[in-house]
């Protein structure tokens, strides 16, 4: 990362323009993790603001990810970022205090013109069809034209920290926000292992950069 991003459009925890000052060139920021939540929730914020409800998607057509059919934005730290891409981990990447989830989705956005994400990651609960809740069943089944749903948001917990794409090229210039609760979703066996695996966890992000907010 070189000088002129180390500026930081959505980094929390470097924003300063000296690349001196900070430590954005280092690339053992690695995702995903174990989340151990802190003792202190930093109470509601603005800081994360989703600007969508209903998306509609487009499959890769070599892919088990998705675009956007419509421009889709999220603002972080005052900045914007765009959804670009979709998609489902088999078993959860991260883990919430040593325990991992049946799925993980991740909502990935990118800014305009710079090499800086903001991923949303939700956990999944696999449950029986009648349980679920039918907000992203359609791009799980990896259908080619899929429309999903962001939950309420409101009131939720989510935990933010600085780490990388889990996937090449473990770009470590990404804004990650977990929810806590996990999603209930229905996916057959079959689409279940159709959708990539989970990257192993990483160790080298401590536990102290975890920051506790409450979605506004």
């Amino acid at each position: 990362m070189n000088s002129s991003s180390c500026k930081s459009i959505g980094n929390l925890f470097c924003k300063t323009e000296k690349s001196s000052d900070c430590n954005c060139s280092n690339n053992s920021r690695q995702s995903p993790i174990d989340i151990n939540e802190p003792n202190i929730n930093l109470g509601k914020t603005d800081l994360l603001k989703v600007d969508y409800n209903e998306v509609q998607l487009k499959k890769y057509s070599d892919k088990e990810k998705y675009h956007s059919k419509t421009e889709q934005n999220v603002l972080f730290n005052g900045y914007i970022f765009t959804l670009v891409n979709v998609h489902f981990h088999r078993i959860s990447e991260h883990m919430y205090k040593g325990q991992k989830y049946d799925m993980e989705v991740h909502l990935v956005h990118k800014a305009p013109d710079m090499d800086e994400y903001v991923v949303l990651g939700f956990f999944i609960k696999l449950v029986d069809k009648n349980e679920s809740d039918n907000i992203m069943d359609q791009a799980a089944a990896l259908q080619d034209d899929a429309i999903i749903t962001i939950p309420n948001l409101e009131d939720r917990i989510y935990f933010i920290y600085k780490g990388s794409l889990t996937t090449d090229t473990f770009i470590p210039n990404v804004e990650w926000c977990i929810f806590q609760e996990p999603l209930h979703m229905y996916i057959s066996p079959e689409n279940r292992e159709k959708h990539g695996s989970a990257r192993q966890i990483q160790t080298t992000v401590y536990a102290s950069e975890v920051l506790t907010f409450t979605y506004n």
